[in-house]
């Protein structure tokens, strides 16, 4: 798994938006690609629900019912 570092004015966020979607995709594809197992696969589910709970909140202060409604699902799948 990787350690991340954030917050630099050069960091891809400020160019792209939405980069937890395709965090949480990568985190998804990785869990069910059945690679993980034991610790690392409860670290990295529990990542993506991390990741699920910032997108459903951002997306919950921005009217987007529909986005959150989807991540909400995914996350519960794990749960």
């Amino acid at each position: 798994l990787t350690i991340k570092e954030g917050g630099h004015p050069g960091q891809l966020s400020f160019k792209y938006t939405a980069m937890d979607t395709f965090r949480i995709y990568a985190l998804k594809k990785i869990i069910e690609s059945n690679e993980l197992s034991g610790d690392n696969l409860k670290i990295a589910v529990d990542e993506l629900k991390r990741k699920c709970e910032i997108f459903i909140n951002g997306a919950l202060k921005r009217k987007k019912i529909e986005e959150a409604k989807h991540y909400q699902l995914l996350m519960e799948k794990y749960a």
